[in-house]
């Protein structure tokens, strides 16, 4: 352990990066302050070499991780732990042989340790990222046609009256994202519950229109050329506009159609982008379209 210490503190670990994962995951991570150590320089092995983590599949990290993050006392642990599994999926798209770990009562704890963290802010904003990025892992498995159940969505609905800190962290967290990855699974996960009768009661009244208002300034201020991102926010604003819990003014509709109207004229704008917009200005959402 001193020995990989000292190679990471003195320089990049790209080099010898698969040997540095096989002696990294041969420590007994169940002493806190050995995990500690271990989950740090994984950290830093993923800023220097990503893709030394695909590597992490052969040991079992996925098991080890999760399990960190639901049975761990020790909360920095948890927050390590929840930030590994995070950096892990987005390295690659996960089969769904991985995905049988995000299991119903692991996602029900992991729901449960958000709304008992509030009052540590940078720990909840991990697990939340990680609820979220779980989410995202289903939405690109079941991006061409539905192949497996969304457990997360099920975890929601069961406790759609117990999930306060998730629904307003997640707005927080909407509000104020600036790396595309993140945008995107928000994105995701806001589609998927918003979709969803039995999960877009998620979302106060009061909520609704924060979202709107976020969804409004960003469709607007995105690159017109990341049409993905661009894409994803206009899906969204039907599905607002049409929810049943909304409380919406002639302004805020007017303001909508005239955001759509404009991408859908707008002279250098994709081809799709406009599909989407003048979709979007009949009130269909994306899934009507599909």
């Amino acid at each position: 352990m001193r020995v990989i210490s000292e190679q990471a503190v003195k320089g990049p670990l790209d080099d010898e990066s698969v040997r540095v994962v096989e002696l990294l995951s041969s420590y007994d991570i169940s002493d806190p302050h050995v995990g500690y150590t271990v989950y740090m320089l994984l950290l830093r092995l993923s800023d220097t070499c990503p893709n030394a983590f695909r590597h992490l599949d052969s040991h079992d990290w996925l098991d080890r991780l999760t399990s960190e993050v639901t049975s761990t006392p020790s909360r920095r642990n948890q927050q390590l732990a929840a930030q590994l599994l995070c950096k892990i999926c987005d390295t690659r798209e996960l089969s769904i042989g991985d995905l049988k770990i995000f299991d119903a009562p692991w996602l029900e704890q992991l729901a449960e340790l958000i709304e008992e963290t509030r009052e540590f802010e940078e720990q909840n904003a991990d697990l939340l990222k990680l609820l979220l990025t779980v989410q995202y892992q289903y939405a690109l498995k079941n991006t061409a046609r539905s192949v497996v159940p969304n457990p997360v969505l099920l975890t929601i609905e069961k406790r759609i009256d117990h999930s306060k800190t998730l629904s307003e962290n997640v707005i927080f967290l909407f509000n104020r994202a600036e790396e595309k990855l993140l945008r995107l699974k928000i994105l995701r996960f806001l589609d998927a519950v918003l979709s969803d009768p039995t999960t877009s009661g998620l979302f106060y009244t009061n909520d609704l229109g924060v979202l709107l208002d976020v969804v409004v300034r960003e469709t607007k201020n995105v690159d017109a050329e990341d049409e993905d991102l661009h894409q994803r926010y206009i899906y969204l604003l039907p599905l607002l506009l049409n929810h049943p819990g909304a409380q919406w003014t002639d302004r805020n509709r007017e303001e909508v159609q005239k955001l759509l109207t404009g991408i859908r004229d707008g002279p250098f704008v994709r081809s799709q982008t406009r599909k989407c917009a003048e979709k979007a200005l009949t009130g269909k959402t994306r899934r009507d379209s599909e």
